[in-house]
């Protein structure tokens, strides 16, 4: 009974800080509350990166769910050149993509128009680990 609780305790924080894009794996039967221990940890391991994007004057074909995951990338354009579906854009150009109360800055409102020909974004990735699992 304690592994059926706190499997659902997990398990609701896990459905309730993770983006729509992201694949979750079922836990494994038998591991109990292991297996969302396992998701968890997944929402953790995310590496930090720099992505430069070039070549945007005429559109950058990137879009973001409203936890500023990459939900939507076109190919030729240059966000499909540097970016994966299921990054998280943490900063654009410098700015934040979250307000100091923690609500979502639009994309819009941060890129500049005309667009400029290179932008700098912060992201944040799943890594994946040596079983060949996201971590």
């Amino acid at each position: 009974n304690h592994d059926i609780i706190t499997m659902r305790v997990l398990l609701t924080f896990v459905l309730a800080t993770s983006a729509s894009s992201m694949i979750l794996h079922a836990p494994t039967p038998g591991l109990g509350a292991r297996g969302c221990v396992h998701a968890v940890r997944m929402l953790a391991e995310q590496e930090p990166l720099t992505v430069t994007l070039t070549g945007c004057a005429g559109g950058i074909g990137v879009g973001l769910d409203t936890l500023n995951y990459v939900d939507m990338l076109k190919p030729g354009m240059p966000g499909a050149q540097g970016l994966k579906l299921g990054d998280k854009v943490t900063h654009w150009n410098g700015s934040p993509l979250i307000d100091p109360d923690g609500k979502q800055i639009k994309l819009k409102d941060v890129v500049s128009q005309p667009l400029a020909d290179v932008h700098t974004l912060l992201i944040e990735r799943f890594v994946q680990n040596t079983h060949g699992n996201i971590a």
